[in-house]
């Protein structure tokens, strides 16, 4: 079985419709054989959240809650108030904007999850948990924590004895990461932020990826050479005794490169890829104009930020 891992689609329809049909063409996808897990945000930030969630439930999926979905629910029960500090203004706005705009199909589905707590999801393979969040792994229900560098995977998963034979995915932070420990090692681990670089013709190197970021420390590279072809970073983890993912993210990438992600997990050749595809970003900030989006959330997609 294959997992396809999607994270922070945030109601951005053309970065979704890219992602299923990279999965379909270039990775094989199939609806028998593969199983898709959502890891949260399916609405927020982009005008697309009814096309969006229809698209995802007509998927046979694990979804589960993100912080956004949480942000809707409040605001259509008129409790906002009482988590209001964990949004900041454009996050808000977004949410306001589309708690008016969903379907009560989707207001329903929403408040589903909200009632079944569903923050995680766990599967086990080969005596192997495979475990599915938002956040982060210890307490999946807190969505005020992000992991961002090699402490804060140890403190949301290494260090704790019940993830000794775990592989974790979680997104959130919309910045892609890999860290591991292996059979052989304990206490310290090896992981960081996946860099992606992109050489150009008339640059002597053209640099996207979260090296930009200056609070993150790359350590995983991927290159490319063509505007037009996919990013693919592969891992490895047979011998690996625990692994964390932080998936990219489909609809609001922040790693300065403005292309939608996903992540796949083979269990048959226990291996991960991490993709990134390019999507349609302008049809996006188009629509999001006509509903009269602030500019901000707009320019962020070109940027990749």
């Amino acid at each position: 079985m294959r997992y396809f891992i999607l994270s922070d689609i945030h109601a951005n329809l053309p970065a979704l419709e890219a992602v299923l049909q990279d999965m379909r063409q270039e990775k094989g996808y199939h609806e028998g054989d593969d199983h898709v897990v959502v890891l949260g945000d399916m609405v927020g930030y982009a005008p697309f959240p009814n096309e969006v969630m229809d698209i995802v439930y007509k998927l046979p999926a694990d979804r589960i809650l993100g912080n956004h979905e949480i942000g809707v629910h409040h605001i259509l029960n008129n409790t906002f108030q009482g988590i209001s500090a964990h949004y900041n203004e454009r996050a808000t706005w977004a949410l306001n904007w589309t708690a008016n705009q969903l379907s009560e199909k989707n207001k329903t589905r929403i408040a589903d999850l909200m009632s079944r707590k569903d923050y995680a999801a766990s599967h086990r393979h080969m005596g192997r948990t495979i475990l599915f969040a938002h956040s982060e792994p210890k307490n999946p229900s807190d969505m005020t924590t992000y992991i961002e560098c090699k402490e804060g995977a140890k403190h949301y998963f290494f260090r704790h004895a019940q993830f000794a034979k775990t592989l974790a995915f979680v997104g959130h932070l919309h910045v892609p990461q890999a860290y591991f420990s292996s059979k052989e090692t304990s206490g310290d681990i090896q992981g960081g932020v996946i860099e992606f670089r992109r050489y150009d013709k008339d640059l002597p190197l053209l640099m996207w990826g979260a090296k930009n970021r200056r609070d993150l420390e790359p350590l995983w590279e991927c290159q490319q050479a063509e505007d037009s072809l996919p990013f693919e970073k592969q891992f490895a983890l047979r011998e690996r005794a625990q692994a964390l993912f932080v998936v990219p993210s489909v609809g609001q990438p922040r790693d300065h490169l403005p292309y939608a992600g996903y992540a796949v997990f083979d269990t048959r050749k226990d291996e991960v890829f991490m993709r990134r595809v390019h999507y349609d970003v302008e049809s996006t900030q188009k629509r999001m104009g006509s509903f009269s989006f602030p500019s901000e959330l707009m320019d962020r997609l070109a940027a990749g930020r």
